[in-house]
């Protein structure tokens, strides 16, 4: 503070209203851009929430019909193997309930769905957002990465990509938001 000093440059009336009025006309104009693309921003990340639900809707009607298919391939490796042999089907339906109980993702699907409230609820808020909404998207991936883990079945597998895909665009989006 000894090197520089700094003297106030006294500014006419006339100048002072002037440079008032630009610096106003400036940050209405920031605001107003700021709030469309928040709009914009908020718009695409509903969408991608909307795929990401319908994705999981699919994943949740998938179940009965992965379970179904393993117990008929199942059926089908057995008789192969015992070289036609009946198949004992009460230790099918047990080696079946197994497989049912290892690849149910109800409590993932119920999961994911409220995180996906949660996320929608957000947007209502007029307080910054951004931490939070990253942290959902965590948790949402935390869900489908478990339901990955859980599922052999390839159109789960194929839509659990979906969902990571619109997660990752999620991801990116999230960076423009506080």
């Amino acid at each position: 503070r000894d090197i520089i000093k700094v003297e106030p440059v006294p500014i006419d009336l006339a100048k002072e209203d002037l440079l008032l009025n630009i610096a106003k006309s400036a940050l209405t104009a920031l605001r107003k851009m700021r709030e469309e693309e928040g709009e914009h921003l908020q718009k695409d990340l509903a969408e991608r929430i909307d795929l990401i639900e319908k994705h999981a809707e699919q994943i949740k009607t998938r179940q009965p019909e992965i379970i179904q298919e393993y117990k008929t391939r199942l059926k089908e490796k057995i008789k192969l193997l015992n070289d036609g042999i009946e198949v004992d089907e009460s230790r099918l339906a047990q080696e079946t309930a197994i497989l049912a109980d290892r690849c149910d993702v109800t409590e993932e699907i119920t999961r994911l769905g409220s995180h996906l409230k949660q996320f929608r609820k957000l947007f209502e808020s007029t307080e910054p957002m951004g931490r939070k909404l990253e942290f959902i998207t965590q948790e949402i991936n935390r869900e489908v990465n478990t339901m990955g883990s859980k599922s052999s079945d390839t159109k789960v597998a194929n839509l659990v990509i979906e969902i990571k895909s619109a997660l990752e665009k999620i991801r990116e989006q999230l960076q423009n938001i506080e």
